[in-house]
């Protein structure tokens, strides 16, 4: 049976707690990464209360990817999950960047986005995207939406120029949330 999307939780556990995501063709059997029917296999968490298995996991050899949740207000990842996926090379897929939506249930104001319009940033959300992807450890995030409107604000947070330490304290701080 085809895997559509491309990303799916598989019903196997690696180590019994961690759920596979895999980037496939179409087969859910892992050996069939060296055959290329599977292009990427990665691990992911959504608790922090795992994030030392998730640490085991990233180490499996097969292990290319891992996601997790990250956002000014979610940031457990940055101590040791982070590092460790820049030390071993994998890509890294960040889930909830709005925290399921509660960083964007407080208004900020335009005024207060106006020092990151060099950045692109016209929205919020644009400056919580934007927030993730100047880490160079994060390769992709993922929002969730069903607006097409929204995708292509949101998407225009993945082009150049970065923030900087600076800028990614100041948007932590209008999140509520120190650096």
């Amino acid at each position: 049976m085809p895997i559509n999307p491309a990303l799916a939780h598989l019903e196997d556990r690696l180590l019994g707690r961690i759920p596979l995501v895999i980037g496939a063709t179409g087969h859910r059997d892992l050996r069939t990464q060296d055959a290329g029917a599977v292009r990427v296999i990665g691990v992911t968490h959504y608790s922090s209360s795992a994030y030392d298995d998730l640490l085991v996991a990233m180490r499996d050899p097969r292990v290319q990817a891992v996601q997790i949740p990250y956002n000014p207000g979610q940031r457990a990842v940055e101590s040791k999950v982070l590092p460790m996926a820049a030390d071993l090379g994998l890509g890294v897929i960040v889930m909830r960047p709005f925290g399921e939506g509660a960083l964007l249930t407080s208004r900020v104001p335009a005024a207060a986005l106006k020092p990151l319009a060099a950045f692109g940033i016209r929205t919020w959300p644009q400056a919580l995207l934007k927030w993730i992807l100047s880490d160079p450890r994060c390769h992709v995030a993922i929002p969730a939406t069903s607006s097409v409107e929204h995708l292509q604000v949101n998407a225009s947070a993945g082009d150049p120029p970065w923030l900087g330490p600076d800028e990614r304290a100041y948007i932590a701080q209008l999140a509520g949330h120190s650096s």
